[in-house]
């Protein structure tokens, strides 16, 4: 475990926390994970991308959506429908479905698709391990703000 890891029980269980990645124990060893919905910490990691879905803020890191809880804490959320990222979080699978590229990475199905200046974007269309490509699902919602 690195040093200056920070110790978080959440739902019963240990996590760590250190430099923007989670680790759970795994036998004598520790293992880096995705961290669970509801986790929270004090302070984003360094390289977080702000994302704006509609009017609202969520912040992304390696794979991983968070939005502000209270004054102190940023909680670990789902994914938001829509949420365009510049590159693929570490570890998404390429995956074909009903003939369409796709990229999952937990349960998380994203699309690539180009933003109104050309760039290539990956969009959530998919979470909880289900797409949502219907007719009538809404477009991209994400206003993708350059920093």
């Amino acid at each position: 475990m690195p040093r200056g890891s920070i110790s978080i029980t959440f739902g019963g269980n240990p996590y760590y926390y250190h430099g923007g990645n989670f680790y759970r124990p795994y036998g004598t060893y520790f293992q880096m994970i995705l961290p669970p919905v509801g986790i929270r910490i004090g302070m984003l990691p360094m390289g977080y991308i702000p994302i704006y879905v509609g009017p609202e803020e969520y912040y992304f890191y390696n794979g991983v959506y968070y939005r502000r809880f209270d004054d102190r804490n940023y909680e670990v959320v789902n994914a938001p429908m829509g949420a365009q990222v510049a590159s693929l979080p570490r570890g998404a699978k390429s995956v074909t479905v009903n003939g369409e590229k796709f990229y999952e990475l937990n349960g998380t199905y994203y699309k690539e698709d180009a933003d109104p200046k050309g760039r290539v974007v990956y969009t959530v269309v998919g979470k909880n391990g289900e797409i949502d490509n219907t007719e009538d699902a809404p477009g991209p919602i994400a206003d993708r703000r350059d920093r």
